[in-house]
């Protein structure tokens, strides 16, 4: 890796870190464009979260037989009140259903340590009814779109490929 996909890794992950959810986007089962916000926990471009399987960004999945994966983008950004200081990364890749016990756990893990939140998940029955019938998801970044108006300048944008 060269020093500037290092520089640009760096940036990406500064952006990824400062945030705590995502848009994912996907076709649904009707050739529709369909977007859904959610939660995550990360590693290495790697997006973790919960969804009801029946949702129509996990139930995609289900149509693509024999392939255990489908094409997906995100994006993550801010919503400052100045243009100069818009920040936000927009990503193409691919979504599946992670599948391991161990997986899981560490899913599970890190999201108590990121999210406050989440404990609530683990001691309230309605909650943690709800949470079980929810499966892991990933979404893994192939191709990473970095805007930050405030060191890359109004309207200009890298690419980087993680």
């Amino acid at each position: 890796m060269n020093e500037q996909e290092i520089t640009h890794r760096y940036l990406a992950e500064s952006i990824i870190s400062q945030h705590n959810a995502m848009t994912l986007g996907i076709v649904d089962g009707d050739g529709f464009p369909w977007l859904a916000p959610v939660y995550y926990v990360h590693k290495d471009f790697h997006f973790y979260f919960f969804s009801d399987p029946a949702s129509r960004h996990a139930s995609v999945l289900a149509l693509t037989e024999g392939y255990p994966s489908v094409s997906a983008s995100a994006a993550i950004y801010n919503e400052p009140d100045e243009y100069g200081h818009i920040q936000g990364l927009q990503m193409k890749g691919h979504l599946e259903r992670v599948t391991g016990r161990g997986d899981r756990a560490r899913v599970m893990t890190a999201f108590g340590l990121r999210f406050s939140f989440f404990a609530r998940f683990l001691q309230e029955p309605r909650l943690l009814k709800s949470l079980q019938k929810n499966e892991i998801y990933q979404f893994t970044a192939r191709e990473v779109w970095i805007t930050d108006n405030s060191r890359l300048g109004y309207g200009h944008r890298i690419c980087f490929h993680p």
